[in-house]
């Protein structure tokens, strides 16, 4: 499978397998097969923990203009570096839901989203439910 088609797969599934997203991740840090402008942008994306702005990825690689970027993404992920950015937030803050520590007003600021609201609306975009009732299946299962 190759590697634009592997991340593609992921954004068709709107349930957000995140095991996809592992894997994908798992797959890109073995791979010498990305140019180095798309290995510096996605590690900043990763620091950042998805809260990177193209024109941020911009100043910050010092390797191409922003649309060069986004092609770049496109050609070689598959996907833009807004959505990539997006699913590695979204990881990020599953990781901290999890934990079972942290309020979702909590969780939201330190994943960077704007507000509680936010993080729930981007929340069901990738699980198709809401955190309390991800909680609870999740909790159910074990």
């Amino acid at each position: 499978m190759s590697k634009v088609t592997h991340f593609r797969q992921f954004e068709q599934t709107d349930s957000g397998d995140l095991c996809l997203v592992n894997t994908f991740l798992a797959k890109y840090r073995k791979s010498l097969e990305y140019s180095s402008c798309v290995r510096a942008n996605v590690e900043i994306i990763l620091s950042q923990k998805g809260n990177a702005s193209i024109k941020n990825l911009s100043m910050l690689s010092k390797c191409c203009s922003q649309r060069q970027i986004e092609r770049n993404f496109k050609s070689e992920i598959g996907t833009s570096p807004k959505k990539f950015s997006e699913v590695i937030q979204f990881k990020y803050a599953l990781e901290l839901l999890k934990q079972n520590k942290y309020t979702l007003v909590d969780i939201a600021l330190s994943a960077g989203y704007y507000d509680q609201a936010h993080f729930i609306n981007s929340f069901k975009k990738f699980t198709g439910t809401t955190p309390e009732n991800f909680l609870k299946q999740s909790s159910k299962r074990v």
